[in-house]
């Protein structure tokens, strides 16, 4: 699959998703039953690793390699990478089994579950029934859903995470970074994100805690909802905007991030998906979107989801990568151009 997606299910009944990947599921799939179509009813285990040693005899023997292990996808022995003795292995079940209280109670429906780059991130993300909100009315009313998304990477140096994001339905842009931007724009961690590092265990304490964090996600929706509306009611020129798209490309990148910007699209390509997306993407000719800082941050966040960077990375960058940090500038910055106007 493009996209760095390994396999994923979504359900048909919340449309198709951003990145038109996946294997639709009917609106009253199980939460069990998600976990298998999704291709993600493995496990993984840390293996110890070994190394050839010469002996004085001329043999050879393998010696364990102290504190450090493989870590493996038990189902087709896949490396996903080297961890140490404190790693704790989360498994893709535990991930689904904190949602299911969600769902069985009707508070959430699973919209889609997958796996990035080979296994090692994992995602599952939920609608939150009662999280939406509506920009304009009639036909020409912009609707934006809230979503909590749990993210598990088999990988170390990352965090699971549990946050909430929203998600503008007539494009499927996920406004914020969905992994710890705060959704009213003013910067800082969002005060509706659960870390845990893997050197605790996602054991009952630590899911009560990541349920009592979660429980302001409808504040955390509600604040965004009325940035949304400011934004949809200040009126930005084409020599704003072009001054705003600027600045949300200053971003100190770290080498690896440059040598990927040199070998994807310069600046200047990345400066023209902007103005065409602030002209022809899905849902910039509604009046919340047309002229306004809310289409203007649509236009990079668009751009970032579905028209930057490679086909096969660009799913990864927008919710982990350089694509992440873009949006999450993108609406710190959309924020304070508006309240400058």
């Amino acid at each position: 699959m493009p996209a760095n997606v390994e396999s994923m299910a979504y359900r048909a009944a919340g449309g198709e998703p951003w990145h038109r990947e996946g294997v639709a599921v009917t609106n009253d799939m199980s939460v069990d039953d998600m976990l298998k179509v999704s291709g993600l009813d493995w496990t993984v285990s840390k293996r110890p690793m070994y190394f050839p040693m010469q002996m004085p005899d001329g043999k050879r023997k393998l010696r364990i390699v102290p504190d450090e292990y493989a870590y493996v996808r038990d189902s087709d022995e896949s490396v996903l990478d080297t961890v140490g003795s404190m790693f704790k292995p989360v498994q893709n079940h535990e991930i689904f089994d904190f949602f299911r209280r969600f769902v069985v109670a009707g508070d959430m429906e699973m919209e889609t579950a997958g796996s990035l780059k080979g296994g090692k991130f994992i995602w599952a993300l939920a609608r939150i029934k009662d999280g939406s909100f509506t920009l304009g009315k009639g036909a020409k009313a912009d609707r934006t859903d809230a979503y909590l998304l749990l993210s598990q990477p088999h990988q170390f140096g990352y965090s699971l995470t549990a946050a909430l994001t929203s998600v503008r339905v007539v494009c499927w842009n996920t406004i914020s970074h969905a992994l710890g931007a705060k959704l009213d724009g003013s910067g800082g961690s969002n005060s509706v994100t659960f870390r845990m590092t893997h050197a605790r265990a996602f054991d009952a304490d630590m899911k009560s805690q990541a349920e009592r964090t979660l429980g302001l996600a409808h504040d955390g929706i509600k604040a965004y909802s009325h940035t949304a509306e400011m934004l949809s009611q200040v009126g930005a020129n084409e020599d704003q905007v072009t001054d705003y798209f600027y600045d949300v490309l200053k971003i100190e990148a770290t080498d690896e991030e440059k040598l990927e910007m040199e070998t994807e699209e310069t600046e200047n390509r990345r400066l023209k998906r902007f103005r065409e997306a602030m002209l022809t993407a899905p849902g910039q000719e509604l009046p919340t979107a047309q002229g306004t800082w809310f289409g203007a941050l649509n236009a990079v966040t668009y751009s970032v989801d579905h028209l930057i960077g490679r086909d096969e990375n660009r799913l990864h960058a927008a919710w982990y990568g350089r694509g992440s940090v873009i949006k999450r500038r993108a609406l710190e910055l959309a924020v304070q151009y508006a309240e400058a106007a």
